[in-house]
């Protein structure tokens, strides 16, 4: 499936760059009079290729969309499964040990990230890498000394995003925190609803919810 999904992505990218060139070389003026053959030089050749390129493009566009909502679906469920299959399975001195806040937070946030965010960046990075590549080679085929350029800045930005994925994950750990006794307190809140009535302390429970999401 990996293979697969990189395969379209180098195909969608070799096709723009292919819709760019059609452009490209039917807006050129430098080449003489009577050089090109007459059905390349015509109106309906260029608007007939730079549609059929066009239709192209759309259909791998549809194609790698649909591929990968499959396949972020199919490793979304997979996970599920598995996290839910190992909950069951756990014996008591994991609940024991465990806050319900913290498997909670697992099956919501987390999953929700899994769900939504992860396809989303891994998209965006594999098709970022792929133009990026592109536009290197092509860099490299009309103005190779500009490659002496390319490398320093590589290692700038290989130096900034290890400091981002530093500060990012420490960050992503914060909020993981933070988050599960919120989940595990409004859990427990209304499982014992009834208790909290009884005992007419709602007014407190209220004042401690609102204290733990301002802090």
């Amino acid at each position: 499936y990996l293979v697969s999904g990189l395969t379209i992505c180098c195909l969608y990218r070799l096709l723009q760059m292919g819709l760019d060139g059609w452009i490209a070389f039917h807006a050129n003026d430098d080449a003489p009079a009577g050089s090109q053959p007459v059905w390349w030089s015509s109106t309906e050749a260029f608007i007939g290729g730079y549609l059929g390129l066009s239709v192209l493009v759309t259909m791998i566009v549809a194609t790698r969309m649909c591929s990968w909502f499959y396949g972020s679906i199919r490793a979304s469920r997979a996970l599920h499964s598995k996290m839910l299959s190992a909950v069951l399975r756990a014996p008591m001195s994991f609940f024991n040990s465990t806050p319900n806040g913290r498997i909670l937070n697992r099956f919501s946030k987390d999953q929700g990230s899994v769900d939504q965010n992860i396809p989303d960046r891994i998209n965006d990075y594999v098709l970022c890498a792929i133009e990026t590549a592109g536009r290197i080679l092509v860099i490299a085929a009309i103005i190779p000394p500009l490659l002496f350029l390319i490398l320093p800045m590589i290692g700038a930005y290989w130096m900034i995003q290890n400091y981002y994925r530093k500060t990012s994950r420490e960050l992503t750990r914060l909020d993981s925190i933070s988050m599960s006794p919120l989940l595990a307190q409004i859990l427990e809140s209304a499982e014992g609803t009834s208790v909290i009535r009884a005992f007419e302390t709602t007014s407190a429970f209220i004042e401690s919810n609102v204290a733990s999401i301002t802090s």
